[in-house]
């Protein structure tokens, strides 16, 4: 069997992996916000808790979104402020691919 795509097909499969890489590389970011926000909420909230269970329920909701924010600040993929440093650009094919 014998694989073909023409060149308008390579093209997408090339851009269609940018995007992913692009979408990859605002995630990070946006997770470490909201873990920031989550921190602050739940540091708020456990000023003014009276109950010892909810106080400790809070004090592991802190420690588990610090833990995750450590998690993305040191994570490898990272980004790096560059478009995925890692993996350059490569040109996009001209003729049809085969396997």
């Amino acid at each position: 069997m014998q694989w073909a795509f023409s060149a308008h097909s390579a093209a997408t499969l090339v851009t269609a992996g940018r995007s992913r890489d692009r979408a990859r590389q605002r995630v990070g970011p946006m997770q470490e916000f909201i873990a920031r926000q989550n921190i602050e909420r739940f540091t708020k909230l456990l000023e003014d808790e009276p109950d010892a269970a909810q106080r400790r329920r809070l004090e592991q909701m802190i420690d588990e979104e610090r833990a995750k924010l450590h998690s993305l600040e040191s994570s490898p993929d990272a980004p790096s402020g560059a478009p995925n440093a890692s993996a350059p650009d490569r040109p996009e094919p001209t003729g049809p691919l085969r396997p």
